[in-house]
């Protein structure tokens, strides 16, 4: 996967910055105004503007997927958009070239003593281990052509960029397209707390840690 947030990671700025201002930063490099320069699937600053499109992609499926109430008005769709409910509050849509947004990538860093985006980043390789805790979900036309896989990618290079070198995604069992991409990326699945590892309900915890210097698998087909 082509992603210009691969290489040299960028310093961040002073801490009166917003969580999407550290985002943008915390991806080494914006992705250029030329769509030509961009990667066929990116990520951008979640929009209020992006309810209506949201609102026509998020299928009861999805939300059960997120384990959110479903989404059935606009207003519902920017609240979502927005993060109001959710302790995911970098947010993010997943836009492509041609189709617009095609999904959305939302996540939050849990060092275990830390609530704020900003200050969890800023204090990476000083202070304990920070977990990048994060969803996503793509609109069912946009399945299956490695759209996630790269949307994916982008986020982990990003994070891994600034010292973040551990990952969680919360799947449910009968999530298998999400759990196979994920395995695709290196994630394990740890069901040490589940008590029933048939029961498909329940939430699955898949991790990843490159503590050692863990290179991002190749890419074997498109999920």
């Amino acid at each position: 996967m082509t992603s210009t947030a691969r290489g040299a990671a960028a310093h961040l700025p002073d801490s009166q910055i917003t969580p999407m201002q550290a985002t943008q930063a915390l991806r080494g490099n914006q992705f250029a105004a030329d769509n030509q320069q961009r990667p066929d699937v990116y990520l951008a600053q979640a929009s209020p503007d992006d309810a209506g499109q949201v609102f026509a992609l998020m299928t009861p499926q999805i939300c059960r997927n997120l384990i959110i109430e479903p989404i059935t008005t606009i207003e519902q769709a920017r609240d979502y958009v927005l993060g109001l409910q959710s302790a995911q509050k970098w947010r993010f849509s997943i836009r492509h070239q041609q189709h617009g947004l095609i999904g959305g990538l939302n996540f939050n860093l849990d060092g275990g003593y830390l609530s704020d985006p900003v200050e969890a980043v800023e204090v990476v390789g000083t202070k304990g281990e920070i977990t990048a805790v994060f969803s996503y979900w793509l609109g069912e036309d946009y399945r299956r052509k490695g759209y996630g896989t790269m949307a994916v990618l982008q986020l982990l290079d990003a994070l891994k960029g600034q010292g973040i070198n551990h990952y969680l995604a919360q799947v449910l069992g009968r999530n298998t397209g999400s759990r196979k991409l994920l395995e695709k990326l290196g994630f394990r699945c740890d069901n040490s707390a589940i008590t029933d590892i048939h029961d498909l309900s329940a939430l699955w915890d898949y991790r990843r840690s490159d503590v050692h210097g863990l290179s991002t698998p190749p890419l074997k087909g498109n999920k």
